[in-house]
């Protein structure tokens, strides 16, 4: 058998595995993305807060996770980090692309906050506001 016929073949079977996964996912995800801007939610919570404090703090956490810029404004206050982490990798088992480790190394970087000193399974963005505010 040619190696190129044994290659399609790896191809579609890689594919057909894992589709189903990616539409799994991006159902999940859709929560998120056909929200309208929350910065009115930011803005209510954090009146204090510049906006362009909380536009950082959000291009921090997207820029954790890979998602596009302009996608940190889907993504409210009340939004559990796990759940979202949960609904990116929905499979159990499935490797990811360790967001939590970049999310902890960026706090730390841009805000000098160890997420391990405060960390809890469901600690909310807006929580994680609260300490890069007080860091």
């Amino acid at each position: 058998m040619s190696p190129y016929v044994i290659l399609l073949c790896l191809v579609v079977a890689v594919f057909v595995l894992v589709l189903p996964i990616q539409i799994r996912v991006r159902g999940k995800m859709q929560r998120y993305w056909q929200r309208a801007c929350t910065g009115v939610q930011w803005r209510r919570r954090f009146p204090d807060a510049p906006k362009a404090e909380i536009r950082d703090f959000l291009g921090v956490f997207v820029e954790a996770f890979a998602y596009r810029k302009t996608r940190r404004f889907c993504f409210s206050p009340d939004d559990k980090v796990m759940e979202i982490y949960h609904n990116q990798y929905p499979e159990k088992g499935m490797a990811d692309a360790m967001e939590l480790e970049f999310l902890a190394r960026d706090m730390r970087k841009q805000y000098g906050v160890d997420l391990t000193a405060f960390w809890k399974e469901d600690i909310t963005l807006g929580e994680l506001f609260i300490h890069s505010q007080s860091a």
